[in-house]
């Protein structure tokens, strides 16, 4: 409950990202360290901490979750690519008290199954249990190999049940 908790302070909640690369900008802050970002952005009063995980497109891996679990007992947000009750056990052993789901790579039953199996509790949308809409943004859109288009939503998903939900904007507005 610590990622939830942390958001649900009065006030505003800033989550600080750590990524060492980005497809579009290249490499970030190159030379310095998980824990070096880490601890300057608790020092900043970041309320959690989101550590890429993504090896390919980000540079990242379950290595910088540990070194920033080493460092802080601030609440960390594993992002990447995660599909299966594996990947979130490896987040769970890693240090991670919640983990960001990406709806579009998953389908609603897959979802529902991760959920219910690792005691998730959606901090964000819940999954669809129908259709989505027709008329799907362009630019929420993602093509799948069927060729099913499927929104872009994402969850955020606190590996511990939370103690109360708090509805977010949509991630398609952002980039």
């Amino acid at each position: 409950q610590p990622f939830s908790e942390a958001l649900l302070r009065p006030g505003v909640s800033l989550i600080a990202e750590h990524k060492r690369r980005s497809p579009s900008a290249g490499m970030i802050r190159d030379g310095s360290s998980v824990d070096e970002i880490v601890l300057a952005y608790e020092r900043g009063g970041a309320a959690a901490l989101s550590i890429l995980t993504e090896p390919f497109h980000f540079g990242g891996s379950l290595d910088d979750l540990r070194a920033a679990r080493a460092v802080t007992e601030t609440p960390l947000l594993a992002k990447g690519f995660f599909s299966t009750e594996k990947h979130l056990r490896e987040l769970r052993e890693s240090g991670a008290d919640a983990a960001l789901l990406i709806l579009a790579d998953l389908d609603d039953e897959t979802t529902a199954r991760l959920m219910r199996q690792m005691g998730i509790a959606a901090l964000g949308p819940k999954p669809r249990t129908t259709k989505p809409a027709p008329s799907i943004p362009t630019r929420c859109a993602t093509r799948r190999s069927s060729g099913q288009t499927r929104s872009g939503r994402s969850i955020s998903s606190s590996i511990r049940p939370p103690t109360a939900g708090r509805s977010r904007p949509s991630p398609c507005a952002t980039s």
